[in-house]
């Protein structure tokens, strides 16, 4: 028989607070938040967070910093501000962990790929030369004509990439 939420949350309390126990409250059937689980253990938000970010520096890369190695190409920190950037970069977490994202994040990227399939003779461009534009009101990103090479990929590489970059840019399967 398995454990209902109660005995899960009580059996983790008597546990004491660690990254382990956060992670189990936080990804539950019905999840914990933050704040609760920061009056369960009797310690702040901040303490929560630290011990959820202990956690990712114990694992090394955080899922933000491999999708960042994933990315083809460096993007200035003002063009960081657009939603096609935020989605490339959605979309990159999601290949990493399909569970990484938020319902509305998740859903946001689902109505791109919409997009992106209605459109299949176009693909995402960075170039941080392009003006503003309706793409970007921040500049430098912008749809293109796809080229044959560029089949099934969310955005146009800059120069040659690895079979894992292709994978993880890729529209393909999702």
């Amino acid at each position: 028989m398995s454990e209902t939420r109660d005995q899960i949350i009580e059996r983790v309390r008597l546990a004491g607070v660690s990254p382990e126990s956060i992670r189990e409250l936080r990804t539950m059937a019905q999840p914990m938040p933050v704040a609760e689980i920061a009056k369960l253990f009797g310690i702040s938000r901040q303490g929560v967070y630290f011990h959820i970010n202990g956690d990712k520096r114990q694992l090394g890369m955080t899922s933000r910093e491999k999708a960042k190695a994933l990315r083809p190409f460096q993007v200035p920190t003002a063009m960081q501000k657009c939603n096609q950037y935020n989605l490339l970069s959605a979309h990159l977490l999601h290949h990493l962990d399909p569970n990484a994202l938020s319902k509305t994040k998740q859903t946001e990227l689902e109505g791109w790929w919409r997009g992106l399939r209605a459109v299949r003779s176009l693909i995402l461009i960075f170039d941080p030369e392009q003006p503003p534009n309706e793409v970007a009101k921040c500049g430098g990103w912008a749809f293109d004509e796809r080229t044959p090479e560029e089949s099934g990929l969310v955005v146009r590489p800059h120069g040659e990439i690895t079979e894992e970059q292709r994978a993880a840019l890729t529209l393909e399967g999702l």
